[in-house]
Order: C-alpha cells, then structure tokens, then sequence
C-alpha cells in the first residue's frame, strides 16, 4: 500500500526574464513532498475474519497486519541493536516488550499446525494449518522524499534554443525485512540518500537542419554505512580490538579507534556500534548527447541521435544487508557495497515519411549499450572473525548488455470518423544478468563439468528474460460525432457512437529448460537454483507468443441541456486466446506429471497409514475396488483424538467427490485430492484471464 504526503508547491507559469536583451521564454519550478510506506506478512486474523465476505467483494477498510510500521516501527534504536548484537531482549528499556531486532524471536512455539483434516479435500492437516502464525515473513518499509526541479527555456537568439535547469531527490528511507521468529537473512536500514542534477541543451537551428547538444551532470551521495568487512558488524575483530587481525594501517586506526569508543559497563554507544563502519562516496557522472534531424525530402524527415544516460542504482541495492551480520545469517546473504552509477550508451537513428496528410511511416533502429549494471557476484573476502577468506554474494557494477532492435510504425487517419496505428518492433536483447540477482540463483548453484568447481558468471552476453523478439501493437479507433447525418437512418443509429480496439501479439518470454526432478521449478525467469540442473544455456527457451484484443464501445445518449449519459461495454481478450503466464521449465508445458506424483503420492501414504486395516477391497456389480472403510468412525485412529473427527472429515470428503457410501475408493480419492493439487497447480495457475466483459454507464452534466 502507498500515500501521498502531498505536493508542497508547484509552479508552472512564464516568467518573463531580461538575460543580455534576450527574454526566457518560460522559467517553470516545482517542489514536493511524497510519501510511500509498504507493510508485506500476515494478515490480523480478526480483521480477516471481520471482512472475509464483504459486500460486493468490496471492503472501504484498510488492511491490518500482524505487524506493521505502528506496532513495530523502524527506528535508531532497532539499527544500533542489530549492529551490536542485542536482540535477546526488548528494543529499550522504555519498551521492554517490544521486539528489540525481529517482533517475535526465538518463539518457536508459535509454530503453525493443524490437528484434523478440516479442509474440503479431505487431505493431511498440516496443509491447511488452523492454529499459530509459524515463521513467516515481515517485509516493512517507508520512504518520504522532497523532489524539486527548475527548467529555464531562453530563445538566445535567432539560431539558438537553450534549455539550463536541474532536478534533485532527498529521501528518507526505512527498510525491514526478516522472518517473525528467525532472525536468519534478516535485513534492516536507515539512510537518506540524495541524488541532484544540472543539465544544458543548446538548440541550434540552422534552417533545414537542427542540432541539439546536451551536457548532464548526475550525482548520487548514498548516506549508507558500510562495515570494513562485509558481514562482519559486531563480531569484527577489529572492533574488539584485536590487532592481530589487521591487515593494513586502515586497519589498524580502525581497531584503535574502537577501542577510544567502546561500551563502558553495559551500554553500546551509538559511535561503538558504528566505529568499524564508513561512509559510502559519493559519485558523479557527465552525461553528453547529441540529436540532429534533417529533411530529406518535402515529405521525408531524417533523424540521428547519441546519448549517454545514467542507470542510478536502486535503493534497495545499496542498502541490502548492510547491518546484517553472518552469526545469525550465513553466507548465502547479500551483502551491498558501495556501487557506482550504471550506464547506458545510446545510439538512434529514424526516417519519418507522410505519404500524405493523413498517412505517416515512421522507421527506427537504436543500438543500446548497458555498462556496468548493478549486480551480485562471490568473491572472496578477508574474514577477521575466522582469520581466513570466505566467498560471500556482494553487490558490484559487473554486469553489461546490449539491446537493439528496429521499430515500425504506421498512423492512418480517415477523415474525422476514423484513425488508427500499427507498429511492429524487432528486438534483441542480451546480457550479462536479467537482473542484479540472476547469476545467484541460477549459474552460481552448478558446478562446472569441467572443473567441479562453481559455474562462473557468464563472460558473454545472453538472451535476457524479459527479451520479446517480435511483437506487433495497434490500436483503432471510429468515432461519429453527434448530429452525423442527422435525419437519416443511419444518423439516428451511429451518431455519438463510438468504437476502440487495441490488439497486441508478442513472442514469448525466455526460460531456462532444468533436469525434471520433480521440483515444480517454472518460467519465465525461473531461478533453478539449489532445486535443479540446466540441461542447456541461460534462457534458451522460448514461451508461446501472447495475443489480445480489446474492444471498447461507447453509445452517448442526450438527456437534454449540458447533461448526457454514456452507454458502454467493455470486453478483455475479446477472442478468448489463451495465454501462458508460466510454463514448467522441466516439461516446457503446463503440466507436470512428476512432480504432480510427488505432491499426491505422500498424501495417499499418509492416509493409507491412518486407516490402517480400513483400507479393504470389496466386490462391487462390475468387480472388486479398493478404499477406506468410514462406515464406523470409532474405529478410525481409535488411540488418538483426531481419529473422529479426521473420519468426518474424510466422509465429507468422500460426499463431496464420490458417491458419498462412506467408502472413500481409491479412484474417489483421486478425484479429491486431484482438485487440492489443481487448486495451486492447475492449468489455469499458468494462464491469464479470458475473455470477460462488463457493462456500465457514465452520467455527464
């Protein structure tokens, strides 16, 4: 969930400016004040309960959490626990109850459970749990930022346009993520980076042929504290004092001023609990381009332009585990360093074409160069706790890729009753990483053949995931103004009628076919990880193509005066495609028979188990068949307390997908318990909706 805080001030108005006998054409400034807050885990349960069936599925509440930014708020005191090491008890003596670095640690007793098969399908308990929270997630965050920029457009002179202005970003961000009673992977921060630029552009208009020339200068101050060693916070050698672990004179001052700083009695200052930490640098990068068009003819336009542009690195990534130490997570964490910007070089050129008025070719082709994206890597790291090398998963500028692609794209417009566009675009695009965390949970996992040791990150561009080939868009449109042939037939019917219709077909998205092992691992994307081997290169699969249309009619009525009501219906996937969301990297289909066994398998064990000698073949019109005999509940796990209630439950169960005999036969449990396997992983959990419509109407006066 989100708010706005709201915007402050803003202001858009021309400001007439005397520069050298020249006047600005327009001076434009706005300012404000933005907020985001997000809160991820389990849901209050008596909320859930209170609003399980709303009216019309529609509920004005605001959804409450088990904890949230009120019950367990971000704070100084909740980082400087976490960077010293106090979690056992509560965040401060003024709040003795409240979680001091995770809301509930070390309650295993909260774990989630169920005691009988309450759940329709007659399956084990423990799939459907009805008590406890267990060890969920907690994902918590806030951000308020103060944003500002300020646009001088000046007409030099007759040949010269120039542009001067700049924008700026300061934010407050407070990140938590952990599980309720673990505290392993847990990962908690508070900075307040700033990110400012100033550009230039000089438009220079010299008759048929214009050039623009652009200068940007970005920088980026993180305000992030990283520790000496990565994943080393309070169990730092250095800041115990031991110099016997330092390796240089940085070292040295470090382990010395720690111990100027450190805890006196029981209390860990703040300056302790940050003395082995320093401050991230902040970066800066020029930034030129480039842009000139030309006539080529009275009908055909020519376009040419170079760029580079700066990728700031998310948030998240130069924060993430910054305060997390590796004695309570371990080395499959992600530490963030102190990265510098990305960037991108980016060349195009166009050719526009109006074959007349009411008809426009327009033709692109652009070549995109990614540098040093934001990525993780293993490398090996100095451990001053163990006094030897470890790898751990750092945040680098390591990964590059390339994106280029060619773009058609046709308008025609029919009088004023009808326009419409199509386009076409190819593309590739290849990389080093998908994204920063690909390599980890894909590659960095196989061990190479070659050498048993880890697969290295790859040295060569890939196809990405997200990469679409082909995909061809358009979007029509017939509209018929009121009073269109007014006193005809055809006027009475089509006047204030209208039509719009957008269609879209796409390739597929690209996945990595594994080992079927019966992991259920799926694409796109899918991250194999520790579940299962690839049987060929990164993302050398490929999805069915998507394709969808939408229609849109609209039918205005007039009421009289100012006012009139507006019929429409709207209809999604107009054709009923079908279309794949997710596949199985281990079949490249939708189904998956082996895992499908590994999810009915033990449930048919355990229910076998339960019934002991209930289960019996008995003779039936067309021969014998086999189940469990519910005829006598008492007899059903007669030492346990379940064993009543667990039989009521199956001979629910049994009603409900068979003939309801109190014979629960092996072909009716396949019936159940084949609906509780669909229920997640069904066909339909790998498709987008079909075709659906709705019918409305709009009141206008």
């Amino acid at each position: 969930m989100a708010y706005l805080l709201g915007q402050i001030w803003s202001a858009r108005d021309p400001v007439k400016m005397v520069l050298q006998d020249h006047v600005a054409e327009d001076l434009d400034a706005a300012f404000s004040l933005q907020g985001d807050k997000s809160v991820g885990g389990l849901v209050d349960q008596t909320w859930f309960n209170d609003h399980r069936n709303p009216g019309g599925n529609f509920t004005l509440s605001s959804m409450q959490f088990y904890t949230d930014l009120d019950n367990f708020p971000i704070d100084d005191r909740l980082i400087e626990n976490v960077r010293v090491g106090r979690c056992q008890s509560g965040r401060d003596p003024q709040r003795p109850n409240l979680g001091g670095c995770i809301p509930l640690l070390g309650r295993n007793d909260l774990g989630q459970g169920a005691t009988f098969r309450a759940n329709p399908y007659g399956v084990s308990a423990g799939s459907f749990p009805t008590f406890g929270t267990g060890n969920q997630g907690v994902g918590l965050a806030s951000e308020s930022r103060v944003t500002g920029r300020a646009n001088l457009d000046w007409q030099m002179d007759r040949y010269n346009r120039l542009q001067l202005g700049g924008d700026f970003v300061r934010a407050n961000v407070k990140t938590f993520n952990s599980f309720l009673v673990d505290q392993i992977f847990m990962d908690a921060a508070i900075y307040s980076p700033m990110r400012w630029s100033l550009y230039a552009n000089d438009r220079l208009d010299l008759g048929d042929v214009v050039v623009d020339l652009g200068m940007r200068y970005d920088r980026l101050n993180p305000d992030v504290l990283y520790s000496n060693t990565p994943g080393r916070i309070y169990t730092d050698a250095l800041r115990q004092g031991d110099l016997s672990r330092a390796l240089t004179a940085s070292d040295t001052a470090m382990a010395n001023y720690c111990a100027s700083v450190g805890p006196t009695g029981t209390a860990d200052t703040t300056a302790w609990s940050t003395c082995n930490m320093f401050e991230g640098a902040s970066r800066g990068v020029l930034l030129p381009s480039v842009r000139v068009s030309f006539p080529v003819t009275d009908r055909t336009g020519f376009r040419l332009s170079y760029a580079q542009q700066a990728q700031t690195p998310d948030f998240g990534n130069l924060a993430t585990g910054v305060n997390t130490d590796l004695s309570f997570s371990n080395t499959n964490d992600i530490f963030a360093r102190d990265l510098d910007y990305g960037k991108s070089i980016l060349f195009e050129f166009g050719v526009r074409h109006a074959f007349s008025g009411d008809m426009v070719l327009d033709i692109a082709a652009y070549n995109k160069d990614k540098v040093s994206d934001v990525t993780a890597r293993i490398l090996p790291v100095y451990d001053p706790f163990r006094g030897d090398t470890t790898n751990l998963n750092l945040m680098t500028n390591a990964d590059f890729g390339n994106v280029r692609g060619i773009d058609f794209k046709l308008d025609r417009r029919v009088g004023d009753l009808f326009q419409g566009s199509v386009a076409y675009t190819f593309q590739s695009a290849r990389s080093t990483g998908s994204d920063p965390t690909e390599y980890l949970n894909t590659l960095s996992r196989v061990n190479s053949n070659v050498t048993g040791d880890r697969a290295p990150p790859p040295q060569a561009t890939l196809r990405t995931r997200d990469d679409r080939t082909h995909t061809i868009a358009g979007s029509l449109a017939l509209n018929f103004p009121h009073a269109w042939r007014e006193g005809t037939t055809l006027g009475s019917i089509f006047q204030d009628f209208g039509a719009f219709a957008t269609f879209r077909f796409a390739s597929g998205l690209a996945y990595t076919r594994v080992e079927n092992v019966g992991s259920g691992a799926t694409g796109p994307g899918n991250g194999f990880g520790l579940t299962s081997t690839p049987v060929e290169p990164l993302n050398a699969s490929i999805m069915p193509w998507i394709k969808n249309v939408d229609l849109r009619l609209t039918k205005g009525i007039r009421i009289g005066g100012r006012r009139d009501l507006t019929v429409y219906a709207d209809f999604r996937n107009l054709f009923n495609f079908t279309n794949l969301v997710a596949i199985y990297a281990e079949t490249g289909d939708v189904v998956n028979d082996l895992q499908r066994a590994g999810v009915m398998s033990p449930i048919r064990t355990t229910l076998a188990n339960d019934a002991g000698a209930l289960v019996i073949t008995r003779q039936t019109a067309t021969g014998s068949e086999t189940g469990v005999d519910l005829s006598d509940c008492s007899a059903y796990l007669p030492t346990l307390s379940r064993g009543v209630p667990d039989c009521i439950m199956l001979r629910r169960a049994e009603a409900r997908f068979g003939d309801g005999d109190e014979f629960f036969s092996e072909a009716e449990q396949e019936t159940a318990f084949s609906a509780f396997y669909r229920l997640n992983n069904g066909v339909h959990t790998f498709q987008s909706p079909g075709f659906n419509f709705r019918l409305g109407l709009s009141f206008n006066f």
